[in-house]
């Protein structure tokens, strides 16, 4: 993680241009890949509460 954080901390401007082509490159990669685990995250908890309150409902149905 040492190595992302300095990565976007970097200004870029000592680098050749293919250098800052790479690194943006991985920058995008990487932030493309954060945000697809931070939707699954989101997706995964959004699926458990529909479940749960599917099991909610059915335990009060069935109370009926």
């Amino acid at each position: 993680m040492e190595i992302l954080k300095d990565i976007e901390e970097d200004d870029l401007e000592a680098y050749s241009n293919e250098a800052k082509q790479k690194l943006s490159q991985l920058k995008k990669v990487w932030n493309d890949e954060r945000r697809a685990k931070e939707q699954a995250l989101r997706e995964q908890e959004e699926a458990t509460r529909v479940a749960q309150q599917l099991i909610e409902e059915n335990k009060r149905l069935k109370g009926r």
